[in-house]
Parts: structure tokens; C-alpha cells; sequence
């Protein structure tokens, strides 16, 4: 099983919001790209 110590939650905690953070980022990017595509 998973086993946490204090220490690794912040760690944890950072990548979870990486991961958030780069997938909000790249799915942003795709629909601005599509936007622009269908719009022109």
C-alpha cells in the first residue's frame, strides 16, 4: 500500500498540482488553437 510520511505530502501535493496545472495549460492551448483554426 501507500505508506505517507509529513514529508511527503507536500511532495505529493506539488506534483498533484503540476500535473493539474500542465493538463489546465495544454487542454487551454488546444481549445485556443481549435478557436483560432475554425475561426479563420
Amino acid at each position: 500500500g501507500l505508506l505517507f510520511t509529513w514529508d511527503m505530502i507536500p511532495i505529493f501535493f506539488s506534483r498533484l498540482y503540476v500535473e493539474i496545472f500542465t493538463s489546465f495549460l495544454s487542454s487551454s492551448l488546444l481549445y485556443s488553437f481549435f478557436a483560432n483554426s475554425t475561426l479563420s
